[in-house]
């Protein structure tokens, strides 16, 4: 990820517009084109994007940041096969344990559809019990994915808030980190109980409404050409069988020395019968 480029970096927050995609040659990306202006007026009235420039040190889970090729090249060859199987636009990412890899898997099979510079791309965090994608990143979510999806209950025209960053453009819809699971309030790491509303804070970060998850991917699917999930983990709730009909395949991340065969087969029997696209084993 380049901060490099012509004219001034943009200051977080500013306003900025969507890009189009350029030099689309793929026949199913030009398909996907040819709605023109109908498409155009998805984009203005259901994303808000406000810009962000990456800025060193990175995380070191951002491989398309170091120089190490190897590790990029593998998530483009998976990137390619997802292309190659064709009807695939969103891909849930998730892994049969917590710490397993799915948001490293996430993050970086979305920069690798975005560094192709012809599709919109569009990270979602829907782990809201780990929340961690802001962080990587290092951006403060100018309004949270949980948050929103709460504000969309009574205004449901309201455009979806994404933080942009690149080039090459990649759109993040990330989970602000503590949050009531009543009212979206912000809450410090500690809480136990929500001074707004008053709610008990049993498991700050639990699905509290599959419904609207799915609800917001179903409409950004027809604004952006791929949509990354970020998902929980199989085993550790049931989370990820509310969300995974809202996604076209599924990825598993495992990672070596940690990931174990039995717990992979069952999390691969609990997501069945969702198309499994692949199975990815990251380093530990």
């Amino acid at each position: 990820m380049s901060n490099s480029g012509g004219g001034p970096r943009p200051e977080f927050g500013a306003l900025v517009p969507l890009p189009a995609p350029s030099n689309e040659r793929s026949p199913e990306a030009l398909v996907r084109q040819n709605d023109g202006g109908a498409r155009s007026n998805l984009i203005s009235t259901r994303v808000r994007p406000v810009s962000f420039a990456l800025e060193a040190p990175f995380d070191a889970r951002l491989v398309f940041t170091d120089r190490d090729a190897r590790r990029a090249s593998a998530f483009r060859t998976l990137r390619q096969r997802l292309l190659d199987g064709g009807g695939i636009h969103s891909i849930l990412c998730t892994s049969a344990n917590s710490g397993e890899g799915t948001t490293t898997l996430a993050v970086n099979l979305a920069l690798s559809f975005s560094e192709l510079g012809r599709f919109r791309v569009l990270l979602i965090e829907a782990n809201f019990r780990r929340a961690s994608l802001a962080s990587l990143f290092g951006f403060v979510p100018p309004a949270g994915f949980r948050s929103q999806i709460a504000r969309h209950r009574l205004y449901p025209d309201e455009p979806w808030a994404v933080v942009q960053i690149g080039p090459p453009a990649l759109s993040i819809l990330a989970v602000e980190p503590h949050a009531c699971p009543r009212c979206s309030a912000a809450l410090p790491v500690w809480a136990r109980f929500c001074g707004a509303c008053g709610a008990t804070i049993d498991g700050v970060g639990a699905l509290a409404d599959g419904a609207g998850v799915n609800a917001a991917i179903a409409s950004l699917r027809e604004v952006f050409d791929f949509v990354i999930i970020d998902g929980p983990s199989v085993l550790s709730s049931g989370d990820i069988n509310v969300i995974q009909d809202s996604a076209d395949a599924i990825v598993m991340a495992t990672r070596r020395g940690q990931s174990d065969e039995r717990s992979l087969g069952r999390a691969i029997e609990q997501v069945a019968p969702a198309p499994l696209a692949g199975v990815v084993l990251l380093d530990a």
